[in-house]
């Protein structure tokens, strides 16, 4: 059984950076480093942590970092990336020998917060989301709010293809 992808934005509120070692079940030890966070005159945003690995996911959800509220969820996003859920994911433990952890399906992701210029899927799956212009708002897009790094983004072409990988397609209004 195969389902979409969901990419998942972690914060750490009032933290502009954050390099952490979490210590998840079964021993096992999680290194993250949580960045982009800024202060300045608009206010505070968290260092933030973006990931679609369902095993990282788990992990981070299952640490005792995510339970107290340190670390938050910020948003979740459905991608056009397919994932198997009915296999198993190993991960290695502190003794160095190998675990199988069966991943569970995911529930139907809601979008959390969703932009206004958002619109329906068209007849590809893609989510329509309406920019003024591909080449500098279409690449905003995709650098806020799918994590895609800018140095990706470096032409037309690849702010399309990058949009088309995180099941969006671009819409110029008039």
């Amino acid at each position: 059984m195969e389902t979409n992808a969901t990419l998942k934005i972690y914060g750490v509120p009032g933290m502009t950076e954050w390099h952490t070692a979490l210590h998840c079940k079964q021993n096992i030890t999680l290194r993250l480093s949580f960045t982009d966070g800024a202060i300045n005159t608009g206010g505070i945003t968290p260092a933030q942590y973006r990931t679609s690995n369902l095993a990282i996911q788990d992990l981070i959800e299952s640490s005792e970092e995510f339970k107290s509220g340190k670390i938050k969820l910020l948003k979740t996003y459905k991608t056009a990336q397919k994932l198997a859920t009915a296999k198993t994911v190993k991960t290695a433990t502190k003794a160095d020998t190998v675990t199988e952890t069966p991943v569970t399906p995911i529930a139907e992701a809601t979008t959390a917060e969703e932009s206004p210029a958002e619109t329906a899927t068209d007849a590809d799956g893609l989510i329509a989301v309406e920019v003024s212009d591909i080449e500098s708002d279409g690449k905003q897009y995709l650098v806020k709010e799918c994590g895609v790094p800018s140095k990706k983004l470096l032409s037309v072409a690849a702010v399309l293809a990058e949009a088309k990988a995180n099941g969006i397609k671009f819409v110029v209004k008039e």
